[in-house]
């Protein structure tokens, strides 16, 4: 799991990136006198950037009551900004956590979001991933110019096929999988478009409690990389982690996610013309995740790329990619 750490003796701080508690009365109606900020959590996972922080907020209500609130602050990217996507997919009753405000300072534009203390799913929760992913996918006719992809790093792919003469045993070798890679990247302009996180994984959602009465419900944040990319392809991303941590295969989890999308769409889907499809994006994310793996090497939790290449091996070999 990648649930914030309670810290043990919490800091008084103050409001981070210029941030003034006047800021905050959007988010916060009944906000009348403050009294402290304090920090209470260490966020987990991967790609910390110092853009995110989980605070507690104690103030004085309009009735004179001391009230404690925690929330969490994401100050936005420029180049990837990400309100006009929550309110967009709000309006549309998308799983994603409900900002409760915004506030620009010479920082930049800054998120106020409820505080979600439980991120991640569990083995038992699976479904309920599965779920979240088929209603994003299913989304229709997601606004082009909103969801429109980022461009691709100039010079990438022959990061790519450097590893590839790192780790294979002979040039040859190298130079029919990085033609596999680019006829896998022609296959996948036939597969049709669908909204997609892209980056997904077990630290992008979270549990949001919705009051008295009403089930919690799994939501997803961090919107930067939500854009129009071909159908599947958050899936193909998190199935292999997704058998790991509930042993079941990945065909049982596939068949569940098509079941769950099926249903929002009343579309039947070729089960085999789907799975062919899921795994050439599969074959193109794990090519792509190569020279990142490479940086990621010795970390805790990160696949080697010894393992990416050897799982990426299967993938082509089921697959009817170049000479494979």
């Amino acid at each position: 799991m990648y649930s914030p750490i309670r810290i043990e003796a919490p800091a008084q701080v103050e409001l981070p990136w210029g941030l003034q508690w006047d800021d905050l009365r959007g988010a916060i109606p009944e906000l009348r006198l403050p009294l402290g900020v304090f920090r209470t959590h260490e966020i987990r996972g991967l790609h910390q950037s110092g853009r995110s922080q989980i605070l507690l907020l104690r103030y004085e209500d309009r009735d004179g009551r001391q009230q404690a609130r925690t929330i969490f602050l994401k100050l936005g990217n420029p180049a990837r900004p990400e309100v006009a996507k929550y309110r967009y997919l709000l309006e549309r009753g998308a799983p994603v956590s409900p900002p409760l405000g915004t506030a620009t300072t010479a920082a930049g534009e800054i998120m106020i979001f409820p505080f979600l203390p439980t991120i991640g799913t569990t083995a038992e929760e699976a479904d309920d991933l599965l779920g979240l992913v088929a209603e994003i996918n299913s989304i229709r006719d997601p606004a082009a110019e909103l969801f429109r992809p980022p461009q691709g790093t100039p010079g990438y792919g022959e990061r790519i096929r450097e590893v590839l003469i790192d780790f294979l045993p002979t040039a040859e070798e190298a130079r029919r999988w990085f033609d596999a890679y680019q006829e896998a990247i022609v296959a996948a302009d036939a597969i049709p478009l669908a909204l997609n996180h892209n980056e997904l994984s077990f630290q992008q959602v979270g549990w949001l409690d919705q009051g008295p009465g009403d089930r919690r419900r799994l939501v997803v944040f961090d919107l930067e990389t939500m854009s129009l990319r071909p159908l599947y392809t958050d899936l193909a991303g998190m199935l292999p982690s997704l058998a790991n941590q509930t042993g079941r295969t990945e065909d049982d989890l596939f068949r569940s996610y098509l079941a769950k999308l099926a249903h929002r769409t009343d579309e039947t889907t070729d089960q085999r013309l789907a799975w062919s499809r899921m795994r050439t994006l599969r074959i193109i994310r794990t090519f792509e995740s190569l020279p990142w793996l490479i940086t990621m090497a010795g970390t805790i939790g990160i696949e080697t790329p010894q393992h990416a290449i050897a799982r990426l091996a299967g993938d082509l070999g089921d697959s009817r990619l170049g000479s494979f």
